[in-house]
């Protein structure tokens, strides 16, 4: 792992990156990162001396009775809320998050993120459903169920002692999901920097716009292995270009939650437009940032740029959910009788399964190292 020296000494990055973080880091500065605390904030204006950054405005015109995020809570954060989103821009965004959730499918119910509750996870036709079950005598654990036995929803590979779980997610529309990280984004934008985004204000408020102007949302995504690593709390990072004049997007956003880290550029910077006119903006993504340094203690980590230039209502989005370590023995199990508690081994038949209790140990990254 390559120490990331060049922005903060606490965090790594893989080997196989270093041209990759060179090139990053020779273009770009940290400029804002923030996590989520552990208690409620105090010091939030009171609503009659707000303004909302989206819209700009202020009582009598919006109203500030909403609680708003700056990360959703749906990700896990509780407590990073902020005095600067109106009511009628916090419901626009709250339908975007919708979007974000059925992207993200059975992942956040699979990884115990807490938003207000650990949510029930239903696939697109109930073919799947987890939830998190509460057991005072054995422990909480993990129940996941399929619809029907017979089904190709549960592979099991023996040689990789590895589970597939495969469905299909519920509807979203691409762009929506965008948005919804596009807010998080412009809601940690330093305030001065906001007169230069007034076209990305306005084009996250309505869909007026949204068939004119496509190419931009793209995110570039990594993602770690499932149930042995993740980030203990949502996190996020804005990164300014060093040289006004290079043809780059202005600003890197970067969000960390759950098994992920999701990075995208921020369109319609004023200064950007020339150089997306011309077709001559380079997008150089920053390498996956760590607080570990053994690479082991990691895994292997995927990598993929997902295009979200789509108005069209995704319906048919099949996810391949891996979940390592499943099983030490495939030719027999221990089943449990829950009539008389009994535990006893028998022949383990695929194909029979109808649902499965997983407990484990999860390993947290710490990522709000300063």
């Amino acid at each position: 792992m390559i120490q990331a020296t060049e922005w903060n000494p606490y965090y790594y990055y893989p080997q196989q990156c270093e041209k990759q973080g060179e090139e990053f880091f020779s273009r770009y500065q940290v400029i804002f990162e923030i996590g989520c605390p552990d208690q409620k904030m105090k010091g939030l204006k009171e609503t009659n001396l707000r303004t909302c950054r989206f819209c700009g405005k202020k009582k009598p015109y919006v109203t500030f009775h909403k609680v708003a995020h700056v990360i959703p809570e749906m990700l896990g954060n509780r407590f990073l809320v902020y005095d600067q989103e109106c009511d009628d821009c916090n419901g626009i965004f709250g339908r975007y998050e919708n979007d974000l959730a059925n992207y993200l499918g059975i992942r956040r119910t699979i990884q115990n993120v807490h938003g207000k509750k650990i949510p029930v996870y239903k696939s697109k036709f109930d073919e799947i459903v987890a939830r998190f079950e509460k057991d005072s005598t054995e422990g909480d654990y993990l129940s996941i169920k399929r619809s029907e036995v017979g089904k190709d929803n549960f592979e099991f590979d023996k040689e990789k002692n590895q589970m597939y779980i495969t469905y299909t997610k519920n509807p979203y529309v691409p762009l929506k999901v965008f948005k919804a990280l596009m807010r998080i984004a412009l809601a940690i934008m330093p305030q001065h920097e906001l007169k230069n985004y007034k076209f990305a204000l306005e084009f996250l408020r309505t869909s007026k716009h949204d068939d004119k102007f496509m190419g931009f949302g793209i995110v570039h995504t990594y993602t770690l292995p499932l149930l042995t690593f993740r980030f203990e709390k949502p996190s996020a990072f804005l990164f300014r270009k060093k040289n006004p004049k290079d043809p780059l997007f202005s600003h890197l956003f970067v969000i960390c939650f759950m098994n992920c880290e999701f990075q995208l550029f921020i369109p319609f910077h004023e200064s950007d437009i020339e150089h997306c006119i011309r077709g001559a903006i380079e997008t150089p993504w920053m390498p996956p940032i760590l607080g570990r340094q053994d690479p082991t203690e990691i895994g292997e980590i995927v990598v993929a740029s997902r295009d979200f230039n789509s108005l069209d209502k995704k319906i048919d989005d099949v996810d391949k959910l891996i979940i390592p370590n499943l099983f030490k023995d495939y030719e027999t199990m221990p089943f449990i009788n829950k009539e008389s508690g009994e535990i006893y081994e028998k022949k383990f038949e695929a194909e029979k399964v109808i649902g499965m209790n997983l407990q484990f140990i999860e390993v947290k990254e710490d990522n709000n190292k300063s």
